[in-house]
Formats: C-alpha cells, sequence, structure tokens
C-alpha cells in the first residue's frame, strides 16, 4: 500500500513538473494522433478557439498548436486573441490549406503543414520550449 502511495506521488510530481500544450484541432482523429506524439508533455485540448481561449483562462499553457481552418473563429483569430493577452506564449499553426507564407503576418512561431510529421512536430515544440 505504501508503495501505491509512493507511485501515485511519484506520477503527480512529474504530472506537475511536465510542460504544459493546448492542442486546438477540430479533427478528433487529428487531435489523437497528435497528443499520441506529444506524450512526454501535459495536452489540454480543445476542437474550437472558444473552447481553448476558456481553457487558457483557466490554467494557461506554456505552448498553443492550433489547426487554421476551425469553425466560428479560425486559427489566425484565436493567435490575435491570445497575443493580446499571453504575450509570451509560442504558438504552432497547423493547416493543410494554407502555407506558412499565407500566415506570416498573424505572428505564429512556428508553421507545420498536414499531414504533420511528428519528427517535425516534436523538434519544434522542443526548440519553442526550450528542451532538449
Amino acid at each position: 500500500m505504501a508503495d501505491d502511495l509512493m507511485a501515485d506521488d511519484t506520477a503527480n510530481a512529474a504530472a506537475k513538473t511536465r510542460k504544459r500544450i493546448l492542442l486546438v484541432e477540430d479533427e478528433p482523429s487529428v487531435r489523437r494522433v497528435l497528443i499520441r506524439a506529444l506524450a512526454d508533455y501535459d495536452v489540454i485540448e480543445a476542437a474550437n478557439a472558444e473552447v481553448a481561449l476558456d481553457l487558457m483562462a483557466g490554467a494557461a499553457a506554456e505552448l498553443v498548436i492550433t489547426d487554421i481552418a476551425l469553425a466560428h473563429m479560425d486559427g489566425c483569430a484565436l493567435a490575435a486573441r491570445l497575443h493580446d493577452r499571453w504575450t509570451e506564449v509560442p504558438i504552432i499553426a497547423i493547416s493543410g490549406h494554407f502555407g506558412d507564407r499565407d500566415l506570416e503576418e498573424f505572428g505564429f512561431d512556428t508553421f507545420l503543414e498536414k499531414p504533420i510529421d511528428v519528427k517535425s512536430l516534436r523538434g519544434a515544440v522542443a526548440a519553442l520550449l526550450c528542451n532538449d
């Protein structure tokens, strides 16, 4: 029993030290793949920009990854809202419809084209969070 409590404490401590990432993606299958790829991080997920803003207000993430093509509020508008309130939080844009040149003016820190290359995603996340 004491071993179980110690294991729980260790797991809780590890979860508290993991960097938090907010993933904003409206396709559940894409979210699942990206969450698995980011298993070393504490990933919170949102299916739309409005939920993402609510989650950030509750417990700000250290990095945001957002799809561009979202219903109601697109990823560009979300980035603008995030930059207004959380100026230091880096944002990665992901899209299968737009290119990095199309998105230069919106202040994204990195752009990844869909389908996402997992190695590129992990590298971009690590670089922006200053992880080795």
